[in-house]
């Protein structure tokens, strides 16, 4: 057994999902998994009770400990404060306690675009994310405080780079990373430790879909750069157990990206590329080909390219024909590199020019 035997977390979205190899197929199946191997007991939630019965089935007869599968979903016109008030009840008079929260849940609507966005599957992603990690972290506080425990949200890329046709989930996510850095704040005097998960794994789903529509999974998912997805257990679950060790107390309200690579461009991508094109009246335009940055410049070439996680990822070239065909001439390109050296140079000739 290891460091968390004995003790319990609360996972949401935990119910068993496996890849055709019979490995973890789901992130929070992974996550239970790899607590599982460590001792934890564990309270597993999710709106499918097949799967949550068989992850304890599973679960206890391997690694031999105790399992509390609970059904619950939050979601709109719900009692939703009450059905996480009865699960956390559930969960302290099974095992007398709470050290871990993982609030992993999350459905949505993806591919839908703003302008085409219900409201319906705005809420369908807020409740079950955003609002289902507020009221899981209300309730288990209390546990958390008496145990000194730790609290493991999950966010996502979509939300870091604004993908395409993820609006609701991206507002969820970021809603989630907002709540975790007030909570690491208020909680830090109670030695609660808060921190965020952005991952990319390999899932169940995504195995699926790869089988199913080979061509479209090959043009529309981009393989990260360490040339793999993420294994849900050794290299998601993992990093849970990690983050409720003591030595990694000391961190919190931190976002992790665990996305093989992927996440670096979350700050300065250093492959990041400024296109200068001049219209047909020889003005000077310029688009940025990066999610969310637009063009600049009098009658700017204006690019919105997207997420460079995959989908649909050809509609940046095809801006950048249609600018052509449309009279703008392309004349030549910047790095990042470049454009921070341009920068610099700005920058202190502006500061001779207003000290001389």
């Amino acid at each position: 057994m290891g460091f968390l035997a004995g003790k319990t977390a609360l996972i949401t979205g935990a119910g068993r999902a496996v890849l055709q190899d019979g490995s973890c197929g789901s992130i929070g199946y992974g996550i239970a998994t790899a607590y599982a191997k460590e001792g934890a007991n564990l309270v597993i939630t999710g709106r499918n009770v097949k799967k949550l019965e068989e992850a304890k089935q599973e679960l206890e007869s391997k690694y031999g400990i105790k399992v509390l599968p609970v059904q619950a979903d939050v979601c709109a016109g719900g009692d939703n404060e009450a059905t996480v008030q009865r699960v956390v009840k559930q969960a302290v008079d099974a095992f007398g306690g709470i050290q871990v929260l993982i609030n992993n849940a999350q459905a949505s609507a993806s591919g839908v675009s703003l302008a085409e966005h219900t409201t319906e599957q705005f809420d369908l992603a807020l409740y079950s994310g955003l609002y289902a990690a507020f009221y899981y972290m209300k309730a288990c506080y209390p546990y958390l405080k008496q145990s000194h425990g730790s609290v493991i949200n999950f966010a996502s890329g979509a939300g870091l780079f604004g993908n395409y046709g993820q609006c609701a989930y991206a507002a969820a996510k970021e809603g989630i990373r907002g709540l975790s850095r007030v909570a690491a704040t208020e909680w830090g005097p109670d030695d609660i430790n808060v921190n965020v998960v952005c991952p990319l794994a390999w899932t169940a789903k995504l195995e699926q879909f790869q089988q199913a529509y080979p061509e479209a999974f090959k043009a529309n998912v981009k393989m990260p750069p360490m040339g793999h997805y993420g294994n849900a257990e050794l290299e998601i679950g993992r990093v849970c157990v990690q983050l409720a060790m003591p030595d990694f107390k000391f961190m919190s309200g931190e976002t992790l990206t665990l996305e093989g690579g992927m996440g670096h461009t979350l700050h300065i991508h250093l492959h990041q590329t400024i296109c200068c094109f001049l219209d047909n009246r020889g003005k000077k335009s310029a688009f940025i080909t990066e999610p969310g940055i637009y063009g600049i410049g009098t009658d700017s070439a204006c690019c919105r390219y997207p997420p460079h996680a995959g989908i649909m990822e050809s509609i940046g070239k095809e801006f950048f024909l249609r600018c052509l065909k449309q009279g703008f001439r392309h004349t030549g390109c910047l790095t990042s590199h470049e454009l921070l050296l341009l920068f610099v140079r700005l920058l202190l000739l502006f500061i001779l020019f207003y000290f001389s």
